[in-house]
């Protein structure tokens, strides 16, 4: 997770700089207003549920979970499990609220219209 809160248009990005092959979950990338100071962390991004008012919003394999559930099956032109090593996974929080995924540095598109503020990656 982020060490502080993402700004609004500020680009978080990750770099895949290695893969397991045992592994057969998904990668997950994400944002949530859960605190990581106060936060236990669950044993997988799936499992950040709503408690409260905290939500999470995240992209796992080729699809949108908000607070665990799916919102969008099919998104942008990339499947994050498909990726390789050196290969790059960027987000932003628009001004505007839309929530957008970087894949190499190319946009996938809006993932959400109402992602919530302040938020950690």
């Amino acid at each position: 997770m982020t060490n502080r809160a993402i700004k609004d248009n500020e680009i978080f990005e990750i770099q895949l700089d290695r893969l397991v092959d045992k592994w057969s979950g998904s990668i997950e990338v994400g944002i949530t207003t859960h605190n990581p100071n106060t936060l236990e962390f669950p044993a997988t991004m799936t499992n950040m549920r709503n408690a409260s008012s905290s939500r999470t919003i995240m992209m796992s394999g080729c699809g949108i979970l908000t607070n665990g559930k799916g919102t969008r099956r099919e998104y942008g032109q990339f499947n994050l499990d498909e990726l390789s090593e050196g290969d790059h996974i960027g987000l932003v929080r628009k001004s505007n609220g839309h929530l957008h995924y970087f894949i190499n540095g190319m946009d996938q598109g809006m993932a959400s219209a109402n992602a919530p503020t302040p938020v950690w990656g």
